[in-house]
C-alpha cells in the first residue's frame, strides 16, 4: 500500500471539504471561492502526480477512504481532460477496487461540462424557480435511469434530491471524509 501517497490525497481532500462547508450560499464570498478554485487546482495537480506515479488511486493501492478522497478531488478538478483520463483509469478498474458509484458521478460531471445530458442523475443546479433548491441537470434516459443507478450502487434520485435540498443552499453534501 502506498501510504505517503494515501496521507496526502487525504489531507488535501480534507482541506476541500473544510472550505466547501463554510459556503452558506451558491454565489456568496468571493474571498472563499477563490480559496476553493486555488485548492482545486492544487489538488489537480496533486492527483497528475499520483496518477503518474501509481495509476488511478485503487483501494487496493491506497485504501478505501484516501480512493474516496481521490475521487472527490479529481470530480472538483478544473481539468476536464483530467477528469476524462481519471474516468477512463477508474472504468478499467477491476470490480471491488473503485467505487462504481464514484465513476457515475465523474461520467455525469464529465458530461455535464461538455453541455451533453448526464446518465446516472448524479449532478445537481439551483432550481431557476427556487433559487434555494437543487434540481438535477438534464437527464439522458429518464425512463432507463433507476436502473443504472442500482447497477452502479446509487441510491435513488429521489433520495438523493431530498438530501441536498435538506442540507443547505450549497446542495453540498458530506463526502464522509469529515468524520
Amino acid at each position: 500500500m502506498h501510504q505517503q501517497i494515501a496521507d496526502e490525497i487525504l489531507s488535501m481532500a480534507m482541506k476541500d471539504q473544510e472550505l466547501r462547508f463554510r459556503v452558506e450560499k451558491p454565489k456568496d464570498n468571493q474571498a472563499l471561492w477563490q480559496q476553493i478554485t486555488d485548492i482545486d487546482r492544487q489538488s489537480s495537480r496533486l492527483m497528475k502526480r499520483v496518477v503518474r506515479e501509481i495509476g488511478w488511486p485503487t483501494i487496493s493501492k491506497v485504501g478505501t477512504k484516501a480512493s474516496q478522497a481521490a475521487w472527490l478531488l479529481v470530480q472538483h478538478s478544473p481539468d476536464l481532460a483530467f477528469q476524462k483520463q481519471c474516468l477512463n483509469l477508474m472504468r478499467r478498474v477491476g470490480e471491488g477496487d473503485v467505487n462504481r458509484g464514484n465513476i457515475a458521478y465523474l461520467t455525469d460531471r464529465v458530461r455535464m461540462r461538455e453541455g451533453q445530458p448526464q446518465v446516472y442523475g448524479t449532478q445537481f443546479v439551483q432550481s431557476k424557480e427556487n433559487p434555494n433548491m437543487w434540481e438535477p441537470y438534464q437527464i439522458e434516459d429518464q425512463k432507463n435511469m433507476p436502473r443504472l443507478r442500482e447497477a452502479m450502487a446509487l441510491n435513488t434520485i429521489e433520495e438523493n434530491m431530498a438530501e441536498i435540498n435538506n442540507i443547505g443552499s450549497t446542495g453540498t453534501k458530506q463526502s464522509g471524509l469529515m468524520d
